[in-house]
């Protein structure tokens, strides 16, 4: 028998809800890094918890880099993405990712 579908809605409390994110961040952490190396792909995951915190993952090279990549590639096709705003982008998620790297913590273990 497998498990009881549970409504997809917000969980009310905050308690719960904190140690939901954590078990599923790592799951999708761990799915990236698996599609990663079967499929011979560069992965970037961000996501920022219910209290704020930044939680990045990137499977080769720099978080920056496939973001960058990514709006390149928008340009190329049309895309209305400005180059100021990519670079600003870069340069706020580059502060971002310095200023979490002298916590306590690695980046990929806050809640």
């Amino acid at each position: 028998m497998g498990r009881n579908k549970l409504p997809l809605k917000k969980i009310d409390n905050p308690c719960r809800r904190k140690i939901t994110y954590s078990k599923r961040r790592d799951g999708i952490i761990k799915k990236a890094t698996e599609l990663s190396v079967l499929c011979d792909t560069d992965v970037g995951v961000l996501m920022y918890s219910p209290h704020g915190r930044l939680t990045t993952f990137s499977s080769n090279g720099s978080i920056e880099d496939i973001f960058l990549r990514y709006f390149d590639q928008s340009n190329e096709q049309g895309g209305t993405v400005e180059k100021e705003g990519v670079r600003s982008l870069s340069l706020s998620l580059s502060l971002s990712l310095s200023v979490l790297s002298y916590g306590p913590a690695s980046v990929c273990v806050y809640v």
